[in-house]
């Protein structure tokens, strides 16, 4: 089969979780013996290296630049042309769609209406289905009455050549993470999509070895490890261990790791870390692991703390129940899919951090129940959630795709 993957950036340049599962998805079909192309963005010039094209346009920074704003009409063409360059030199049998928005959702959208070849539109959380950076910048033209006619003009000359798209996405066929996820798209009004798809996360287990009850530490290693920022609500787990430290009197090592998404937050952090005197305690590191250093971090942690706002089923949850972790979580997410509350980990409410305390104690002060819940957690992830099974489950969309 051949197999083309559209995403806006590829590791190295961006390494969040959807786009590790896209390389990780990317290298297990090549494994099989499909051949398959990635066509991505750039992050300083075009290049082409074997099965990795980055010949897209895409913004692939965290701040707003005048100067991308000002080329939206001219990136979009420019993407449209390689993809369709791109269709005619490859020849795929199918295209798998995952995030793509920073190369406009206009290219996106374009992309679902070309039915030369069929899309599998992948969605890994909402920004893929959220106003573009262009679409925001431009919708905004700010109180200054100057500053709103010479946007209003500059609007006017930009989106002149560009394409009037309906605002509807309207993949046929869309791949998502979570039950959650899928809800979640549902009630969006401008979605339209004739099938969803609910495929979880796996983790190749090759890299996770089985922990037995004497590979567990006392006191034990508490850890939060994935990207940072306010949605992730780690200062919540800083919180419940100074609360622990000074009332408990209960000794513990803590990580907080990941590559964090604003400078202000890490230097809120390492504030709070020393206004609480944990920074003999508890090691902030923001510049995060690399993916293969994650396994061996992991069997060093007991508990593993993913605070999160909300999220749609986050790889390092399953990883840390890969680990045999006792893994406390929040209930708003797709991670509720997978961790059954007091079986194979501990579920509190979002924002209780009175109810992060007594998880984080009990588990200190009964440290059999860390062994019970991370053994059950790995148990979970061998039977249910491995990378083969989600192979298995994408390998069966694709040939079903491609036969209809």
């Amino acid at each position: 089969m051949r197999i083309l993957f559209l995403i806006h950036g590829y590791p190295p340049d961006i390494v969040g979780g959807h786009e590790i599962r896209c390389q990780r998805t990317v290298e297990g079909l090549r494994q099989r013996g499909h051949e398959v192309l990635v066509l991505t963005g750039y992050r300083h010039r075009p290049s082409v290296e074997g099965h990795v094209w980055r010949l897209l346009s895409a913004y692939l920074g965290n701040r707003i630049e005048l100067k991308w704003m000002l080329a939206w009409g001219k990136i979009y063409r420019r993407n449209l042309l390689v993809y369709i360059d791109t269709l005619n030199k490859f020849k795929p049998d199918v295209v798998l769609l995952w995030h793509s928005y920073r190369c406009t959702n206009l290219f996106v959208k374009q992309i679902l209406s070309i039915n030369e070849v069929p899309v599998i539109m992948f969605i890994g959380g909402p920004p893929a289905l959220l106003p573009d950076g262009w679409e925001r910048f431009w919708s905004s033209l700010g109180s200054n009455a100057f500053r709103r006619v010479v946007k209003s003009i500059l609007r006017l000359i930009i989106t002149l050549r560009l394409p009037q798209i309906d605002d509807l996405f309207a993949p046929n066929i869309v791949c998502v993470n979570s039950y959650f996820l899928r809800n979640w798209i549902l009630g969006l009004p401008y979605f339209l999509c004739k099938r969803i798809v609910v495929i979880h996360g796996g983790v190749d287990t090759r890299y996770f070895s089985r922990r037995s009850s004497s590979d567990y530490n006392y006191p034990p290693n508490i850890a939060y490890l994935g990207r940072i920022d306010h949605s992730k609500n780690p200062e919540i787990l800083l919180k419940a261990l100074h609360r622990i430290k000074n009332s408990a009197k209960i000794s513990f090592k803590g990580f907080i790791y990941g590559p964090v998404s604003e400078p202000k937050l890490a230097e809120k952090l390492r504030q709070m870390a020393k206004n609480m005197e944990l920074l003999d305690t508890v090691i902030l590191n923001f510049k995060g692991l690399d993916p293969s250093e994650v396994p061996k971090f992991l069997k060093s942690i007991d508990i593993f703390v993913y605070p999160s706002i909300c999220d749609w089923f986050p790889n390092s949850v399953l990883e840390a129940m890969a680990s045999g972790c006792a893994v406390i979580t929040t209930d708003v997410g797709g991670q509720t899919e997978v961790i059954q509350h007091k079986i194979n980990g501990i579920i509190i409410p979002v924002y209780d951090e009175d109810a992060l305390v007594e998880a984080l104690t009990e588990l200190m002060i009964y440290p059999h129940k860390i062994v019970s819940l991370g053994q059950c957690a790995q148990d979970t992830i061998y039977r249910h959630f491995t990378f083969e099974q989600y192979l298995d489950k994408i390998e069966n969309l694709l040939f079903e795709t491609i036969k209809r």
